[in-house]
């Protein structure tokens, strides 16, 4: 109370910059703007008054941007990776919820997953809004399948063996699949064969008169679409029983064929409708065809 003037210093000696009769004395204000020192840190604020009274108030200094690192959760080859955020900051501390992936929304989470290949920025905040950003790009990331170029028969001493060649944009390829139907087979499937190679030949022998299908996935399981080779000329057997045996009032026909490769509705008894249906039951003698 009763104070006219005052003086600010961030020296503790009063005699330094505000003893008596010093240019520093100015009319007492409620309030003041003052330019701190130079460089961050914790600097303490002096006020002195001509009514001998004082007071004191301590601010840190933070104008160092916070720092960062952006990190893959996986390192090798996926269909997609978690991006992991971690940041630093020596001054005011980073932000609690000063982290985003757009510089636009930021809250606490520190991870982002993605799907495709590129160049991904993070920004970080201190507790005083300095903002740091970093990046990463993401290069094995693979959500492509394999495209299978080319097959044929190779025959050694009379012995027929598949080659094919096949080409892949990322993880490369890591297993091929051979079948009588082009049903895609399961990606953990007991008959994949694995093989990484380009160009492969087959070590099983193959009927070079009946058609197969080939399949290829890399090795982070996508599936190239089939390649057929060769064309089946062989036809099914088929056989049609009828029961029960004896004198009956309708009997049931079922068709058979011990054939593994046949189509997805094989059988018919007029030779045109072909279905799932392998049986039929009639009430009338005579004779009966049966079609695979």
């Amino acid at each position: 109370d009763g104070a006219t003037k005052m003086c600010i210093t961030q020296n503790s000696n009063k005699d330094i910059d505000c003893k008596s009769g010093s240019s520093s004395w100015e009319n007492y204000a409620t309030s003041k703007s003052y330019t701190l020192e130079a460089g961050d840190g914790l600097k303490t604020v002096y006020v002195y008054f001509d009514n001998d009274s004082y007071g004191q108030a301590k601010i840190t200094l933070d104008t160092i941007k916070p720092t960062c690192t952006i990190t893959e959760d996986d390192a090798s080859w996926t269909k997609q990776k978690t991006l992991i955020v971690t940041a630093e900051d020596s001054g005011s501390g980073v932000s609690p919820s000063g982290y985003s992936f757009d510089n636009s929304t930021f809250d606490s989470v520190t991870v982002k997953t993605v799907i495709e290949n590129g160049t991904y920025k993070a920004y970080v905040k201190d507790n005083v809004g300095n903002l740091g950003e970093c990046s990463i790009t993401v290069t094995k990331i693979d959500n492509t399948s394999p495209v299978i170029t080319s097959a044929s028969y190779t025959s050694v001493s009379g012995t027929n063996y598949i080659t094919y060649a096949v080409t892949d944009e990322g993880s490369g390829p890591y297993a091929y699949y051979i079948g009588a139907t082009n049903e895609v087979p399961s990606e953990n499937s007991s008959s994949w064969q694995t093989n990484e190679n380009t160009s492969v030949t087959t070590n099983t022998i193959y009927d070079a008169t009946r058609a197969y299908y080939i399949f290829v996935k890399d090795k982070v399981g996508n599936i190239s679409a089939y390649f057929l080779i060769g064309q089946d000329t062989i036809p099914p057997t088929c056989m049609i029983t009828a029961t029960p045996e004896g004198i009956a009032a309708s009997k049931t026909l079922t068709i058979t064929s011990t054939d593994t490769d046949l189509a997805a509705s094989p059988y018919s008894f007029d030779g045109t409708s072909y279905s799932t249906t392998n049986t039929k039951v009639i009430s009338k003698n005579g004779v009966y065809t049966g079609y695979v």
